[in-house]
């Protein structure tokens, strides 16, 4: 009698052990071909869905719970929930501001925080002077003596009454365990990770990261920008280790629709439903400003990659100038042929990053494009003077972009950001002057850096991490 097809196949292993091992392997191939069609339906680059692709069908056993872990995109429930909740906002007032209606929120009052110090300070002096309500969303809430010493500051405040609400990012802050939140939570804060990365609890994939920082106060005044609550970013002193960074506080209207996004992020965290009446804290339309400001919450969250869409229409309206500020280069096609064009068609298109990030891979895989823009006449400036962790992008000296978003496909299509768009000429003249008196007289040309030099391990280098970028 001939021996049976599993022990030829595989010695060491029974029959049925072989056809549970065939079955397996049929069911990830099945499943591997369900996502790649799925893929194929979703608002990806072609270069992203041809990476998973081949990675789903050659290694589908490992290919299909990698992507189930961190493949996803958009939540569908999330995107139906957020849409109720804007819905919800819209019948609050009839000056509610909506995120992402597209709508320019008139009378509000700007001021940069220019570096972490005075970013530092602005959160102490905003937690201190809180009176009914404080809630922040962060992606990084630092173990370190900053972190620490602002949950102190928290529970200070929750203990005097003030209801505190706190949501980190469960990879982001990874490092904070629940023993740095004992003495917040007795006192009566609230603290929730967004999204744990444990398959069995997370409500979504693992890929999917709250990036945004806002901090809301009384519902009066919001800080916003790039800046986690970690010392890299905040710090009571100057120093080498502190990056350089860009906030801003903001009052009036637009507050109302920060707030909003993190009370829709909230809910989803915590399990909480959104209040049917919004608190009357949160109803600031009292005008106290002069600057319009167009809130765009972007993610999984949003039907729609509308930040990308506003600043891929801004970039090719653009005529005379465009700069970018971006601790991390990596366009997708679309903003990169954008770019190109304009800079072809006489815009003085300017890039600045810093010349050695926090991210070793990132750096390889931009170069290859800043080599690229280089070449076609885009001005390449290196910060060399430490981390440069600021995002803003200037246009003709009329628009400008913060917030929390890099220039990367992750900030774009998978993170959860938050971005403003500024057109008054007191705050345009307040990013341009921080440009010109921080950032610029610390830079180098991208030709007079080593890191421009095409050695062939370089090369090497940043070609294997190109290949990486649809993942990154």
């Amino acid at each position: 009698m001939p021996e049976p097809v599993a022990t030829l196949l595989s010695p060491g292993l029974s029959e049925g052990e072989h056809w549970l091992i065939l079955a397996v392997q049929s069911v990830a191939f099945v499943a591997a071909v369900a996502i790649i069609l799925r893929l194929a339906h979703e608002k990806r680059a072609p270069a992203n869905i041809f990476a998973w692709s081949l990675f789903l069908l050659f290694l589908p056993v490992l290919g299909v719970p990698f992507y189930l872990l961190l493949g996803g995109r958009k939540i569908r429930r999330l995107v139906a929930e957020k849409t109720r909740i804007r819905h919800m906002a819209s019948a609050w007032s009839e000056a509610c501001a909506v995120p992402g209606s597209g709508r320019v929120i008139p009378c509000n009052r700007v001021r940069l925080l220019p570096d972490g110090v005075a970013a530092y300070r602005a959160v102490c002096r905003e937690i201190d002077r809180s009176r009914t309500s404080i809630d922040i969303a962060t992606f990084i809430l630092g173990r370190d003596a900053v972190g620490r010493s602002l949950v102190a500051r928290l529970t200070a405040k929750a203990r005097q009454g003030v209801r505190v609400r706190l949501l980190i990012d469960a990879l982001g802050s990874l490092g904070a365990r629940d023993a740095m939140f004992r003495d917040f939570r007795a006192a009566g804060g609230t603290v929730h990770r967004f999204i744990p990365l444990s398959p069995f609890v997370a409500k979504a994939s693992a890929n999917l990261r709250n990036h945004r920082k806002i901090a809301v106060f009384d519902g009066k005044r919001a800080i916003v920008g790039g800046q986690n609550m970690d010392g890299r970013f905040l710090a009571p002193r100057s120093s080498r280790a502190l990056f350089a960074d860009l906030g801003l506080v903001v009052e009036g209207p637009a507050v109302e629709a920060l707030w909003l996004v993190f009370a829709g992020d909230w809910a989803f965290a915590s399990g909480e439903e959104v209040p049917l009446v919004v608190p009357a804290e949160h109803l600031t339309t009292t005008p106290c400003g002069t600057s319009g400001l167009e809130i765009i919450p972007s993610g999984p969250d949003i039907e729609g990659d509308f930040l990308w869409e506003k600043i891929i229409t801004l970039v090719q309206e653009a005529r005379r100038s465009i700069t970018i500020v971006t601790p991390y280069f990596i366009p997708d096609e679309v903003l990169l042929r954008s770019l190109l064009i304009r800079a072809h068609n006489g815009t003085h298109v300017r890039i600045v990053v810093p010349e050695k990030s926090n991210h070793p891979i990132v750096d390889f895989a931009r170069n290859r494009y800043l080599r690229q823009m280089a070449e076609q006449g885009v001005e390449i400036l290196f910060y060399r003077h430490k981390m440069l962790h600021a995002k803003l992008i200037l246009v003709d000296g009329e628009k400008a972009v913060s917030g929390s978003a890099n220039i990367d496909p992750r900030s774009f299509f998978v993170n959860f950001e938050i971005g403003l768009i500024h057109s008054a000429p007191e705050d345009i003249n307040a990013f341009r002057a921080w440009l010109e008196e921080r950032i610029l007289p610390r830079c180098v040309r991208f030709e007079d850096s080593p890191r421009s030099r095409e050695t062939r391990l370089r090369l090497a280098l940043e070609n294997f991490a190109h290949l990486l970028t649809p993942l990154l």
